[in-house]
């Protein structure tokens, strides 16, 4: 179903708790709302990354410093090959600010630098994914907008070779929802829900909305979204095409971390080059996109030792 979003203007109208659901137009100003059964502020519980859920050191044998990549509202943490990112301001339901985008950024081309991180999964604290960006900053609480304030992590993310998880905890608004769609694939809970609310703020989208929602979910319901601002719940953001899975709240974890290893199992370069060709195939002509996987086989090297012993281990052969 679609149902217009009590986060977004709201019946307070445009004062603080109206504006409290945007993407580069979101502030989370209402900092006292939240979703029932979500992620708690401590971190991320049943559903998402508590401290338990992942080894605490945020460093495995030849990973990432991931504690260095950790800034104020981004929680990174390196386990076995997968740098797990959590947006992290529960009490604003994690808008992000400046530091938060730039330190998303730095952790994507961390990522991307270190062969020995094979997946990012991109996560929010309970009871958000993201309300989008932390509006009040970016327009300077009415002084302007300040140095860095259209500081773009969606198009990093999108530029990534390292693939990366979308987990879609809870409401994915405006600029977040940006954000989702420039990851590799979604999967939600079922408390998710999606909206755009750029243009109920009277803000033009900035990372890739006009782009990148009608190729997820047909430009039919794209136009929808986008001219109402209404809410898309984890049901109806299935059946569009927007999100790969919907699974159980207390779930959402355990699956994210099954998919994280089946990719960490697979072969790195094939990875990589699938991701490749399938960004340079997007929107090309059938033909075009034939000749592109046509010239990727011809340069491949196949090691025929390592092909029959992934398929052993698939098979479960000895």
């Amino acid at each position: 179903m679609i149902e217009r979003p009590d986060e977004g203007l709201g019946a307070a109208g445009p004062g603080a708790q109206g504006l409290n659901a945007a993407g580069p137009g979101v502030d989370a100003l209402d900092a006292g709302r939240s979703d029932a059964g979500g992620l708690d502020a401590g971190g991320l519980d049943a559903g998402g990354l508590d401290a338990g859920g992942l080894d605490a050191g945020g460093l495995d044998a030849g990973g990432l410093d991931a504690e260095a990549l950790s800034t104020e509202g981004l929680d990174c943490r390196w386990v076995d090959g997968v740098l797990w990112l959590t947006l992290d301001r529960p009490r604003v339901r994690n808008a992000m600010t400046i530091t938060m985008r730039r330190g998303l950024i730095a952790a994507m081309r961390a990522a991307d630098a270190d062969v020995a991180t094979r997946l990012v999964v991109l996560t929010g604290t309970d009871p958000a994914f993201s309300a989008g960006i932390d509006l009040k900053e970016a327009l300077g609480n009415g002084a302007g907008s300040p140095r860095g304030a259209r500081t773009d992590p969606a198009a990093v993310v999108r530029a990534a070779r390292t693939p990366v998880l979308g987990v879609i905890n809870g409401l994915c608004y405006t600029g977040a929802l940006e954000l989702a769609l420039s990851c590799s694939f979604l999967i939600a809970s079922e408390h998710a829900s999606f909206a755009d609310t750029h243009a109920a703020i009277g803000l033009p989208p900035g990372w890739g909305m006009s782009a990148l929602l009608p190729r997820a979910v047909g430009v039919r319901l794209a136009r929808q979204m986008m001219l109402t601002g209404e809410r898309v719940d984890a049901a109806r953001a299935l059946a569009a095409g927007l999100v790969n899975e919907v699974v159980p709240h207390d779930r959402l974890l355990d699956r994210a971390r099954e998919l994280a290893d089946l990719i960490c199992l697979a072969h790195p370069d094939a990875v990589a080059g699938t991701l490749e060709l399938l960004a340079d195939g997007e929107g090309t002509s059938l033909a075009h996109a034939l000749a592109l996987e046509a010239r990727a086989k011809l340069r491949w090297r196949s090691d025929v030792v390592d092909v029959a012993r992934r398929f052993a281990a698939r098979t479960n052969r000895k």
